[in-house]
């Protein structure tokens, strides 16, 4: 079940060619004549839709470009996406209308509550995209990810941590964030640290000095938050007001341009899914900056210029890749396949190696980083490249969420 969004509506934006339709849904089959339909669900309104708000006009970008370049295997790609956001039940409604009534060929998810319909998903045999770590996927394996997975991103948040301490604060939204945050305790635990600070708080709190107190009372190292960029940016502030000069851990998904300049947000470091966002250094990087720049040009440099965005972009990216394995027409089952058959698929250096095995869940065990410095967004250690951890490394991490053998 959906969790409810404070103060958003339903939306279904419809982006034909990546232009935006006030259509509700396409009924066009996957690989007919009108077009292949790619389907998206994701966050864009309630508590991320300050980071994912402009996802779709992202989406219809990318569509615009494989457009442009003749399409998928000679097919116009029609996206639909469905915003989870704000009605309970609204995510699983989408992904059943995208599969039964849309005939997607894939799914491009970004959902924080994408239980709800994985499974559905998985049974009718659709495939779909990881554009996010979703904690739900971590035993699918008909789920597709483009970057590491909750294993992974919690051994990099991990790194980084220690080298500020061994204890560590964990704020995190309460209208939809209780299932992953509850995750993190456990992890912590498995590498050695402490969390003497772990609460809830509302995105639209008016005041947040509770929860910089708290920080300050227990003395963390360092600290996290799980919010949208704007309430994420709010407690920073805040905190940063009280006089409480602890870093904050960033994930890359919640980072705001804006941040470049904020003395409360210099010298942190950021853990990341692909290649940073804001880099033309690789093939990948360049084609993504390019077509931000032309067929969405208000989003370049704005708050909605982000990882949230290079993350679907990358996702379409992998449908695209998938495709060119592919002849004839292009189908859900020739898709999946297609997805198989990639090795080692960088996807122009936006992504780590990827390689799916049918049947088996993938973990993929490499992240990027990148830092915020003298103003500027800067590549992290490995610059854009990406560093991986061992699997003796995630080993007592993917052992803390194991079942209990019986």
């Amino acid at each position: 079940m959906k969790v409810r969004r404070i103060g958003a509506a339903a939306l279904t934006v419809v982006l034909v060619g990546g232009l935006a339709s006030a259509c509700s849904s396409s009924k066009q089959a996957g690989g007919g004549g009108g077009g292949v339909v790619v389907g998206a669900i994701g966050d864009y309104t309630g508590a991320f839709a300050s980071g994912q708000g402009d996802i779709p006009k992202v989406l219809g970008a990318w569509a615009s470009t494989i457009n442009a370049a003749g399409g998928l295997n000679g097919h116009k790609v029609k996206v639909i996406a469905k915003d989870a956001g704000a009605a309970t039940g609204a995510n699983a409604t989408a992904a059943r209308e995208l599969i039964s009534q849309d005939h997607a060929v894939a799914i491009i998810d970004t959902d924080s509550a994408d239980s709800a319909w994985l499974a559905y998903a998985s049974a009718q045999k659709v495939p779909v995209i990881l554009g996010y770590p979703s904690t739900n996927a971590l035993n699918d394996p008909d789920a597709f990810p483009i970057m590491g997975s909750a294993f992974t991103s919690t051994y990099a948040l991990a790194s980084i941590i220690k080298s500020y301490g061994s204890s560590v604060g964990v704020v995190y939204c309460a209208e939809s964030c209780a299932q992953q945050a509850a995750l993190f305790p456990v992890l912590a635990k498995a590498v050695g640290l402490t969390v003497p600070v772990f609460l809830s708080a509302s995105s639209s709190a008016p005041d947040y000095t509770a929860v910089c107190q708290a920080l300050k009372d227990k003395k963390v190292g360092s600290y996290i938050l799980n919010f949208g960029t704007a309430t994420f940016t709010k407690i920073v502030h805040a905190c940063y007001q009280q006089g409480l000069r602890i870093p904050t851990v960033l994930g890359g998904y919640t980072t705001s341009p804006t941040w470049r300049t904020d003395k409360a947000f210099d010298g942190l470091t950021a853990v990341d899914g692909v290649a940073p966002f804001f880099n033309s250094n690789t093939p990948g990087q360049k084609a993504y900056r390019a077509a931000l720049s032309k067929y969405v040009p208000s989003i370049s440099g704005s708050n909605f210029d982000d990882s949230w965005s290079a993350f679907v972009w990358t996702s379409g990216q992998l449908v695209a890749a998938a495709a060119k394995t592919t002849t004839g027409t292009l189908t859900a089952a020739t898709l999946t396949d297609g997805l198989y058959a990639l090795k080692g698929e960088t996807l122009g250096g936006m992504a780590q190696p990827l390689t799916y095995t049918k049947g088996k869940v993938t973990n993929l065990n490499c992240y990027f980083t990148w830092k915020i410095s003298g103003g500027s967004f800067v590549g992290g250690a490995t610059g854009d490249k990406p560093a991986c951890a061992s699997p003796a490394a995630l080993a007592p991490i993917i052992a803390a969420l194991s079942p209990p053998k019986k």
